[in-house]
């Protein structure tokens, strides 16, 4: 049950987080404003801030325009959990029971459920700038490696074989008296099929520097729960693990791009020539 402080204090800051990224954007265009008109020779403080600032901008830039499916999709669904988050709790769960990848779900309406529950973050967003900073640091990366047509591919196998997956193992669970027939309306929905699967298909491209940390990080986040709690929700995250690696591992043959460093973008970014308006007389 999702305690509804928490998920106050999680929409606070990622809203938090929102506005503090506006006002990065206002300051930087402020700066820019004033390094054109405080210094025409261009030895003013603005104008150095400027130059050192402006690389990294263009990086900022490069990072983003290499995985827009990745952003994209993070922006997507981080307006619909924050707004999911601002109903009542009762809307709220009702909406996340309508989307819910669930045996009956499944059945009734495939398509729908599929789509809106790939929109929800699970627990109403209680989980969310966890989710941002998985997926800005491994799921675009792997976007960054495979590119964006294949990268959809790995999130849509994830998520929606890795549903049906479960769903039949649900059935058979049900079907054997191993599981509470309740299980068939069970709540289910969220980005975290994509997420996992996304980070399964990593697995491939981790830099030998980090490989044993990424290993470690996922085996608790995916592997340590199936085997502690065992329920059906950790195999859920495992079976999209798998099928993420599968999947990558197939579509990285038809070759891959070279790993995108952040220091390489800033060093060949070279600061631009700031704009200049000549003032017109009418």
């Amino acid at each position: 049950m999702v305690v509804p402080e928490a998920t106050s204090t999680i929409r606070d800051t990622v809203i938090d987080g929102i506005l503090a990224l506006a006002l990065l954007v206002l300051a930087w265009y402020s700066l820019k404003g004033i390094a054109r008109r405080a210094d025409p020779a261009g030895n003013g403080r603005a104008v150095r801030l400027f130059r050192w600032l402006d690389p990294r901008v263009q990086a900022t830039r490069a990072w983003l325009a290499s995985a827009p499916a990745t952003f994209v999709y993070i922006t997507t669904w981080t307006v619909t959990s924050l707004l999911v988050q601002g109903s009542p709790t009762a809307l709220a769960d009702m909406f996340a029971k309508s989307a819910s990848t669930n045996i009956y779900g499944l059945l009734t309406q495939p398509l729908r459920v599929l789509f809106s529950s790939a929109f929800l973050v699970a627990d109403n967003g209680l989980f969310l700038s966890g989710y941002i900073v998985v997926y800005v640091l491994i799921s675009a990366r792997l976007e960054q490696r495979i590119g964006t047509a294949r990268w959809l591919l790995v999130a849509l196998v994830a998520h929606v074989v890795g549903s049906i997956v479960t769903v039949v193992l649900e059935s058979v669970l049900i079907a054997q008296d191993l599981l509470p027939k309740a299980t068939a309306l069970t709540t289910d929905v969220g980005v975290s099929y994509v997420m996992v699967g996304t980070c399964g298909g990593y697995l491939l491209f981790v830099s030998r520097r980090w490989r044993w940390w990424y290993y470690a990080a996922l085996f608790a986040g995916v592997g340590l729960p199936l085997i502690v709690v065992h329920d059906i929700w950790s195999f859920g995250h495992f079976n999209a693990t798998v099928l993420g690696l599968i999947t990558t591992a197939v579509v990285r043959r038809w070759g891959v791009r070279p790993p995108l460093l952040w220091r390489q973008l800033v060093a060949d970014a070279r600061p631009r020539q700031l704009p200049t308006w000549r003032a017109t007389v009418t």
